[in-house]
């Protein structure tokens, strides 16, 4: 695999791939992750487990699915094992298959929703009726035969799929260890997606507020006034973010600097200097640079069979 891949994504997937980012605020009884118009639906008969292994592989099905083109008649992924293991370097195939299939087990148990107009109903008020969908993600997949699994996609989520713009994504974001850097996941994540949004914004690409990237680290507690009156600034915040982005070294030139754009050097600095520092980012093979198509996505609609409405997410 490619040192960057694209990745077509919106809004909803980075809500999901970024849900457990705060250990402090999550709220075990949500139902939805997401917008009230776009959002995934969660099986409250299941335990809420989006563990980073979980979105990996989340992330790797849809990286496949956009390199693919995919149709109703067409929707089939397979992942051979010793691809997937070699890409997260994983040396045991039995525990390979068993996490796998515990990941895919949570995967089938989200749903996408979201609301949209139906021009074609005007209700009482004059405007056009809200209709809210409801699809699954997978069809179905089969546990592994000649070393892969098979998965099948939901007819209804490829059409909606293929109308996602594209994303560039590092893959380094399959190899990273997060027992050993429990936060580096995220932040390649954050990063990736942040300059994606941003790459029209000369005054935001490649640059980031640390307290914007820290809300994005589960491992780090947000509790602030509780950290610098412990005294354990160093301990639990600076400590592991610096262990963390020092993994990402490979891949990620960086380096922090004050409100003044003074490089810092993090010595004798207080949490609340820290917190209000920038990062200057940038990745080492400029996915901008590469074979990989950053234009526009041109836009296709599903829509659907029986009614032929749109089906246009916001």
């Amino acid at each position: 695999m490619d040192e960057y891949v694209e990745i077509k994504q919106k809004n909803v997937i980075n809500n999901l791939i970024t849900f457990n980012k705060n250990l402090y605020k999550v709220d075990n009884l949500k139902e939805t992750i997401g917008t009230n118009e776009f959002y995934f639906i969660l099986d409250k008969s299941k335990e809420l487990n989006l563990k980073p292994s979980t979105l990996q592989l989340f992330i790797f099905i849809l990286v496949k699915a956009s390199a693919l083109s995919l149709t109703k008649e067409y929707r089939t992924i397979n992942i051979p094992l010793k691809d997937y293991m070699e890409l997260r370097n994983i040396s045991n195939p039995v525990s390979a298959r068993r996490k796998i299939n515990q990941d895919l087990s949570s995967l089938l148990s989200f749903h996408i929703g979201f609301k949209d107009r139906n021009y074609n109903k005007i209700g009482k008020d004059k405007k056009p009726v809200i209709d809210t969908f409801k699809m699954n993600i997978f069809s179905s997949y089969t546990k592994f035969s000649n070393g892969e699994i098979q998965i099948i996609l939901n007819e209804d989520f490829i059409q909606l799929y293929n109308t996602f713009p594209k994303m560039i994504l590092s893959t380094e974001i399959f190899r990273i260890d997060t027992h050993l850097n429990p936060n580096s996941f995220y932040i390649l994540w954050a990063l990736s997606y942040l300059n994606n949004i941003n790459r029209n914004k000369p005054e935001r690409v490649n640059n980031i507020l640390i307290r914007t990237l820290l809300d994005y680290c589960p491992d780090i507690p947000k509790n602030y006034t509780e950290i610098k009156k412990a005294g354990q600034t160093n301990q639990r915040i600076i400590n592991p973010f610096m262990r963390d982005m020092k993994r990402l070294s490979n891949i990620i030139d960086w380096y922090l600097v004050d409100l003044n754009n003074t490089k810092q050097h993090l010595k004798k600095i207080s949490l609340y200097q820290f917190l209000e520092l920038k990062m200057h980012f940038s990745f080492k093979k400029s996915a901008h640079n590469s074979k990989i198509e950053l234009g526009k996505v041109e836009e296709t609609i599903p829509t659907d069979e029986n009614t032929k409405n749109e089906i246009r997410p916001p």
